[in-house]
């Protein structure tokens, strides 16, 4: 399966068809590999059971008749799919929204190099594609592998050494790792941040908070996630609701449970399938460790 490259994704040379801008998005970030190990890659229809859920709790609250929008802050979204796939829900149950979504790494930079070679690369200056007129390719898996993913590494070494460091990455030509069919949105606002780390502007400023496929415990230890689900509570209004949901790869099967922030305290208010793995250190109360 062809690889597209950063320039083929970003600037496409015609308009796509809806159905050749998933294929694309899709080709895109799945070879995608982020420094951390991660991939921006997710696919489509994966969370439709939880939005559906979510989206009940909102009419019930008459969300749907309200003047104001819903406020909703998604968080560790990849690529944006899924948040545009809950966009979407909440658009047709008629529930006016306006949604904040973030992910760790959402900028990055698009050089040209040696007059043939476009490189893609994060603040940092770490490449992640190296993209010539005949292939494209991502940061290897494993570049203690085969002799192919060690030249290939090498490749990146060389090309991260003429990138240069930070300063050099961000005089590349900026561009966003998010869904182009997010970032056209009106009604979503796409920020860079690092949810192991507080963010005072949020404080008391969400109805909604969502962390799917995030807050789980082969990413954090407990002490981190009690951290983090911290700091996501800290954002919710009284009576909002946070959603923290696990897709297991193997079965396509979503386990979650969404919470209502009562009191300071967040309550189980629904459960699909198994709930969240990390559901009982969500429920201990702010302030205890």
């Amino acid at each position: 399966m062809k690889v597209p490259t950063a320039r083929e994704f970003f600037f496409p040379s015609r308009p796509l068809s809806p159905a050749e801008q998933v294929d694309v998005e899709t080709r895109f970030f799945r070879a995608l590999r982020l420094p951390n190990g991660t991939y921006k890659t997710t696919y489509a229809n994966r969370l439709p059971d939880v939005d559906a859920a979510l989206c009940d709790l909102l009419e019930a609250d008459g969300a749907a008749s309200a003047t104001t929008p819903v406020r909703v802050l998604d968080v560790g979204v990849s690529s944006g799919m899924t948040t545009l796939e809950l966009v979407q829900a909440m658009e047709a149950r008629g529930i006016p929204r306006q949604v904040v979504a973030v992910d760790l790494t959402v900028n990055a930079y698009l050089h040209r190099a040696f007059g043939v070679a476009d490189l893609l690369c994060d603040p940092s200056g770490q490449v992640l594609q190296i993209a010539l007129p005949f292939a494209a390719k991502g940061r290897p898996h494993d570049p203690r592998g085969s002799f192919p993913r060690r030249a290939l590494q090498s490749a990146f070494e060389l090309a991260e050494r003429w990138v240069g460091g930070p300063n050099r990455a961000r005089v590349g030509r900026l561009v966003q790792l998010i869904s182009p069919r997010l970032r056209e949105r009106s009604d979503v606002t796409v920020v860079e941040h690092d949810l192991t780390r507080a963010n005072a502007a949020w404080d008391g400023q969400f109805d909604v908070v969502r962390a799917a496929n995030i807050l789980n415990l082969d990413y954090f230890d407990e002490a981190t996630l009690a951290r983090m689900v911290g700091y996501l509570r800290r954002a919710l209004r009284p009576g909002g609701i946070l959603v923290v949901a696990r897709t297991h790869d193997d079965t396509r099967r979503n386990h979650a449970t969404l919470f209502r922030l009562v009191d300071d305290g967040l309550h189980p208010v629904r459960r699909i399938g198994d709930g969240s793995e990390i559901e009982r250190i969500a429920l201990v109360p702010a302030g205890v460790s």
